[in-house]
């Protein structure tokens, strides 16, 4: 397991603009101190550092799990559980909504949204409230989910002229949350089902 987590950091943008900017012999260098502290997380429970602060190791490997977890998960696996967890139980257009606003948010590559990657858009910490805490989201209703397939290949493949939502990037349920101060700085786009979608400005 470890030494698929070493393959798989090796492929994340930020490892290879360091390869770039960098000779070989730097970058396995870097590999390989990675390599030595990750297998001191997997032996030691808890070690001490330099300022005599007691380190929990545990927390680490559950870190290193879970991301070991997701690098399973592609893209497409990641988007239609997001549209399933968020969704199922709204109308197909209210399904759909949901996944133009994952669409839109990749479109506009902002880094407090994940950047560029569909992926990253539905992982990233605090946004899409069906991943907190989780490595992955169990399908315990299947038939929704095959539902979901269906039709979310095309969604993910389609470009912006497609979307339906005039650009919408944000949601809520109202009746739970009310209007949250984020949706001051959003114009309300339509209602369907229980989410209010907006656009912001």
């Amino acid at each position: 397991q470890l030494s698929y987590f070493i393959r798989w950091i090796k492929t994340l943008p930020a490892r290879q603009k360091y390869r770039k900017q960098n000779v070989e012999q730097a970058y396995q260098d870097m590999l390989n101190t990675l390599r030595h502290k990750l297998t001191q997380c997997y032996i030691k429970t808890e070690v001490k550092n330099d300022n005599d602060e007691t380190i929990d190791f545990n927390s680490i490997k559950i870190t290193l799990r879970e991301s070991h977890k997701m690098a399973h998960l592609s893209d497409r696996e990641v988007f239609k559980k997001t549209i399933y967890a968020e969704a199922r139980g709204e109308c197909l257009e209210g399904q759909q909504w949901v996944a133009w606003v994952i669409k839109n948010r990749a479109r506009m590559n902002r880094s407090y949204w994940g950047g560029n990657s569909i992926k990253n858009v539905c992982l990233q910490p605090g946004q899409f409230e069906c991943w907190n805490g989780r490595s992955d989201i169990e399908i315990h209703e299947p038939q929704a989910y095959e539902q979901i397939s269906r039709w979310a290949d095309e969604i993910f493949d389609a470009d912006s002229s497609q979307d339906p939502t005039g650009g919408a990037d944000h949601y809520n349920n109202p009746d739970k949350e009310g209007y949250p101060s984020w949706t001051q700085n959003c114009d309300r786009v339509r209602k369907i089902g229980n989410h209010q979608f907006y656009k912001g400005r």
